[in-house]
């Protein structure tokens, strides 16, 4: 999770100072010796006239293995009738906050690739969900902690 910050926080900086990366992906996130993440691959970067800002609505573009990912259902889930165990996925996890978690990464992923692109966060509120201040949808769950 503290990757992920690290990495929001550099492209917030970024975003607030009118520069956009265009090419983040895992072999531009280098981690230190205590594993912090900075963001390299800067080559391609372009700063922004100053009377364009920057939002992630109009700049992302939907290239990510995560839109690509196939789903698989076992055979014996639909045979046995148990796809709502493998469709709801709070079935279970309802007090498993490292699986929130992770659910919170893939709503939040999901919705940095979201159409219409008005709807998409920018770095700012990816970060504040990132730091765990926007969790309202689960803080319901029992000993929920922020990231």
């Amino acid at each position: 999770m503290e990757i992920a910050i690290d990495i929001a926080n550099a492209l917030s900086y970024l975003h607030k100072h009118g520069i956009i990366h265009h090419n983040i992906n895992s072999s531009n996130i280098l981690l230190d010796k205590n594993m912090c993440a900075k963001v390299a691959g800067l080559h391609l970067s372009r700063k922004l006239p100053e009377d364009v800002s920057v939002n992630a609505t109009s700049i992302v573009s939907i290239s990510s293995d995560i839109a690509k990912t196939c789903v698989y259902i076992d055979p014996e889930n639909i045979e046995n009738q148990a796809l709502d165990k493998v469709l709801d996925p709070r079935t279970g996890f309802q007090s498993d906050h490292k699986i929130m978690q992770v659910m919170t990464m893939v709503e939040l992923a999901l919705s940095c690739m979201g159409f219409p692109q008005e709807l998409r966060p920018n770095m700012e509120q990816v970060l504040d969900i990132l730091n765990g201040k926007r969790l309202e949808r689960y803080k319901t769950i029992e000993g929920a902690q922020p990231f």
